[in-house]
């Protein structure tokens, strides 16, 4: 009995788990609008794409949409921040 408990418990953890993260994943299409509407304001998409672009990790592409935030004057929650790098990440730097 103790355990059909234990496997009980370990697999509704592992459930609540998976489905807190799969809520957290970022959002690559809303990242994408996100981009288009705030980003290509200031510049192009040339910036991403250019060979000597200054981005070299995700942590430095994190950082930079926190910088252009203040810059634009634009506030993103956690999770658009989030949805923007995984945006340009995906189309663009290709980060591991």
């Amino acid at each position: 009995m103790k355990h059909i408990f234990s496997v009980a418990a370990a697999s509704a953890f592992l459930v609540g788990a998976s489905l807190a993260s799969s809520a957290w994943a970022a959002d690559v299409a809303q990242g994408k609008k996100i981009v288009q509407e705030h980003c290509t304001a200031c510049h192009g998409t040339e910036v991403y794409s250019r060979p000597n672009h200054r981005m070299k990790s995700l942590d430095m592409l994190h950082a930079q949409i926190g910088r252009c935030q203040k810059a634009a004057g634009v506030k993103l929650t956690k999770q658009q921040a989030d949805d923007v790098v995984a945006y340009l990440n995906q189309t663009f730097y290709k980060f591991k």
